[in-house]
């Protein structure tokens, strides 16, 4: 029977360095765990950012257009407005004066509108005119435009259509 105390011992000067080791490689780990908690941050940030900045600028886009179909669209017959026509006309002219090539231009007014206001209210003049626009609108070229003026008049546009040819097209519209 043995009574021993078996002890390990360890130098002050051998414990100092080695927590001084220790210290030393965490604050190393607790600097790089930092520095990449504040670049995984300010990722997170940039990409929220730039994502908001996108959409705003997507919706704003979306916006955009959404008004100048407003504003170049006629609210009530989805005809090209008045304000589209004075928009396109100078263009039109310039593009004549280059080539020489005019595009026909047919003014329609519908005769009596006002007595169908009168008679029947405004709601079936309306209906009326949605009914007019609709009619020529699907039954012209993707190129060619309608324009209402105001009121019941209306002006078709159309390009490239032969000087010769243009006395059928306004019978064909006259027969809608």
């Amino acid at each position: 029977e043995y009574d021993w105390v078996i002890a390990y011992g360890v130098y002050i000067d051998d414990t100092e360095i080695f927590l001084k080791e220790v210290q030393s490689e965490s604050r190393n780990l607790v600097n790089n765990l930092v520095l990449r908690l504040i670049v995984f941050l300010i990722a997170i940030i940039t990409l929220g950012f730039g994502l908001i900045t996108f959409m705003e600028r997507r919706a704003k886009r979306k916006e955009t257009e959404a008004l100048k179909v407003e504003l170049d669209r006629d609210a009530l017959t989805m005809a090209y407005s008045r304000r589209a026509f004075d928009f396109y006309l100078p263009n039109a002219y310039d593009r004549f004066k280059e080539s020489g090539i005019s595009p026909l231009f047919l003014l329609v007014d519908i005769d009596d509108f006002k007595d169908i206001n009168d008679q029947y209210g405004h709601a079936t003049g309306d209906q009326a005119l949605k009914a007019f626009a609709k009619t020529i609108i699907e039954r012209n070229r993707k190129e060619d435009r309608v324009y209402r003026l105001g009121g019941d008049e209306f002006v078709l546009v159309y390009e490239g259509v032969r000087e010769e040819n243009d006395e059928t097209l306004s019978e064909i519209i006259l027969d809608s």
